[in-house]
């Protein structure tokens, strides 16, 4: 999905797997009443076989996250693609 960025870090998770964890805001240009209206935080989360996940978090969750954080929020993450396949 992307290259690895400076932030990005990678995880030991309970699936046994390492997977890649990196922060993004919703890319969206959605206006409320004239002036832009907050973007969501994400942490995405990508293994090597292109299984991706995403949480939405806190701009304090990304400024204070820990690896375990991080490992809670991939439990409770939502599934974007499964992997292992050709997409």
């Amino acid at each position: 999905m992307t290259d690895a960025a400076p932030t990005d870090r990678r995880l030991l998770m309970p699936d046994g797997a390492w997977w890649t964890a990196w922060f993004r805001h919703e890319m969206t240009q959605l206006q409320r009443r004239g002036r832009e209206r907050e973007r969501d935080l994400y942490v995405f989360f990508q293994r090597a076989d292109g299984a991706l996940r995403r949480a939405e978090v806190t701009d304090a969750f990304k400024a204070s996250a820990t690896d375990d954080d991080l490992r809670s929020a991939w439990g409770r993450a939502l599934t974007l693609h499964a992997g292992g396949g050709d997409g």
